[in-house]
């Protein structure tokens, strides 16, 4: 009995051992997947056959296999032709060609390929639509030609393109001429293409987006196509060039005759936008705006900030948070520099104003000039250095990156532009600066700056209010009129207020409701230029007004928001998983619970082990 019961309990060992070692093995990754729609639209008989359906792309996955996963094997017939599989019958309803055929679209598109040619890429659109070609539905048709360097042509659509509702220009050029032809860089503002057919842009180049022989006012990817559109993509060459500049050229010496905005109007635009921003609890930037234009700040949000310093002792990972606490706290008439007991001040010239890019730096610069601190000779920064430091990092096209070496970033441009300013020669003073600050490098460097974002808002690749708003602030500090560069008859200030919605905030970059932060940097746009206007100087000046201040019911708190990128670093959103879907392709389960095993396993041994020589003791 004995020696069945050692038995029993070795073998239990042996079973927990098992399972541990297979707890431990190595998982399996799934492979790359890719989200997108599968639509199928029938005959007006049988309607929608397969409505706009969430899948998950296999790796390397045709347009044809991910049919075939969407419907069912079952319910696609094709005929195996020399060049590729031909899609007769989905669902039950089958072509017969001539009078009727199955047509293949990407994204409102249609595909120049079949569908067992095209490898399908993360959130395309695939649509499979049934057409009646004895009864056809009204043509909706486009023309596409790209003209590169010297006029040369380098595509131009034999036949019209067919889309469907709500397809855009950009996905034109994409699906046309191969996307893998087309090279793009991501803005805020949308994609900017960079190169078509191996042309790629240089310098200030660019690729011009015109629709029926008029350059577009918006970009290739907002517009929407409308039948008999004659699409043109051109590389145009600007000149003169923005890295060589006259001297004594003045900075805005290409841009229309001024058209400055009433007063009135605009301080109608101003009121309007400050109930908006005082619905809410008041943000560290609409303090700045509320101060500047002579409204009340109430105490509630200088309170908050001290609070919210203590509660963090001081300390803060991002650079700007520093920054904008100090405008704000300095704004609503406290000391940044004994801030609930704790010196921002300090912590901004003695701070990391790199790690966050250079609109770290930008608002470093312009935070010690808003409060005029004295900054030791022995500052990790100076002001001198952080000049020093924007101007090595402008790049040939005359803006400026979020990162070094980057691309230059429109918003990040203004922003230095806006630091810069009080620091080029004539200026007037937002603080007392040293001479070695001073110069014709420095002018010379914010008028390269402005070119650069005169150039892109006149070729339509400036497109959202926050960009906007930030050239309106920016040009309004370096003393240039914004609203007199134009595009098609409309500045800067005339195109900002298009933006600005009846309950006074600002949409985005899309008619709808008011966004916080497009209103946040709107009526700081507004308050700039009435600054412009009246011969008042900049935003972050605040030597002209004093705080006006006001006791009021605390409101409801506005949702915790990210700094935008321009205020900020980029804020890296969380990978979500890949979930399947019914009409997708489930990943496998790859989580393990190994640690729990191994915890649960070892305390199994050693109690048996602890029987086990209980049990050979008492034999003894």
């Amino acid at each position: 009995m004995f020696a069945n019961r050692q038995t029993k309990i070795f073998l239990m060992m042996v079973l927990l051992l098992a399972m541990l070692t297979g707890g431990l093995q190595k998982p399996v990754l799934a492979a790359e997947q890719a989200k997108g729609t599968v639509t199928v639209t029938g005959s007006d008989q049988t309607g929608t056959l397969l409505p706009e359906t969430n899948v998950t792309y296999t790796d390397k996955e045709n347009a044809f296999e991910a049919l075939v996963n969407a419907v069912g094997k079952d319910n696609v017939q094709f005929t195996q032709y020399s060049f590729g599989k031909m899609v007769e019958g989905i669902k039950g309803l089958k072509s017969t060609y001539p009078d009727s055929t199955w047509e293949f679209y990407i994204n409102g598109i249609q595909a120049q390929t079949g569908a067992e040619g095209y490898f399908v890429k993360d959130n395309d659109k695939l649509t499979f639509r049934y057409a009646d070609l004895k009864n056809p539905a009204p043509s909706k048709t486009v023309n596409l030609s790209v003209v590169g360097k010297n006029n040369e042509s380098l595509l131009s659509t034999e036949y019209p393109v067919s889309f469907l509702e709500n397809a855009n220009a950009y996905q034109l050029l994409r699906i046309v001429a191969g996307s893998e032809n087309v090279g793009f860089k991501q803005y805020d503002f949308g994609k900017m293409v960079t190169s078509i057919k191996g042309v790629e842009t240089t310098g200030a180049d660019y690729w011009g987006f015109y629709v029926n022989g008029k350059m577009a006012d918006v970009g290739a990817e907002d517009y929407k196509l409308q039948p008999n559109d004659k699409i043109t993509f051109k590389y145009e060459v600007s000149a003169p060039a923005a890295d060589t500049p006259s001297q004594n050229t003045p900075a805005d010496s290409n841009t229309t005759p001024a058209k400055p905005i009433a007063k009135e109007e605009i301080q109608k635009s101003i009121d309007s936008a400050v109930q908006y921003v005082q619905k809410d609890q008041v943000s560290d930037w609409e303090a700045i705006a509320l101060r500047q234009s002579r409204k009340a700040i109430p105490s509630s949000y200088l309170e908050g900030v001290i609070n919210q310093i203590k509660s963090k002792n001081g300390h803060f990972t991002k650079i700007t948070d520093y920054e904008r606490f100090a405008m704000g706290i300095l704004a609503a008439g406290g000391n940044p520099s004994n801030a609930g007991g704790y010196d921002l001040i300090k912590s901004i010239y003695n701070g990391n104003i790199t790690k966050q890019g250079m609109n770290g730096v930008a608002y470093a610069l312009i935070a010690l000039d808003s409060t005029n601190a004295a900054i030791p000779a022995s500052a990790t920064w100076t002001k001198q250095k952080i000049v020093n430091e924007l101007l090595s990092n402008q790049n040939k096209d005359g803006g400026w990156p979020l990162y070094v070496k980057g691309s230059s970033d429109p918003d990040v441009t203004a922003m230095v532009l806006t630091a810069l300013a009080p620091h080029k020669t004539g200026a007037g003073s937002m603080s007392t600066l040293s001479t070695q600050t001073s110069g014709s490098g420095v002018q010379s460097s914010i008028d390269k700056g402005v070119n650069y974002i005169k150039e892109l808002f006149q070729s339509g690749k400036i497109s959202n209010s926050s960009t906007v708003a930030q050239a309106v602030i920016a040009l309004s500090a370096v003393g240039m009129e914004p609203n007199g560069v134009q595009k098609n008859g409309i500045g800067l200030v005339e195109y900002l207020k298009s933006f600005q919605n009846p309950d006074g905030g600002f949409f985005k970059d899309a008619k709808g409701p008011s966004d916080p932060m497009a209103s946040e940097q709107g009526i700081q746009a507004l308050v700039a230029y009435q600054l412009y206007t009246a011969g008042k100087g900049s935003l972050y000046s605040f030597a002209n007004s004093a705080p006006v201040k006001v006791k009021v019911t605390p409101v409801q708190t506005k949702p915790a928001q990210a700094q935008t990128a321009q205020q900020t670093q980029t804020v890296k959103q969380p990978v979500k998983a890949a979930t399947a879907t019914a009409s997708g392709h489930p990943l496998p389960k790859t989580a393990s619970n190994t640690p729990n095993l191994i915890v649960f396993g070892v305390l199994i041994i050693l109690m048996g082990l602890v029987s086990y020589f209980r049990m050979n003791r008492n034999r003894v």
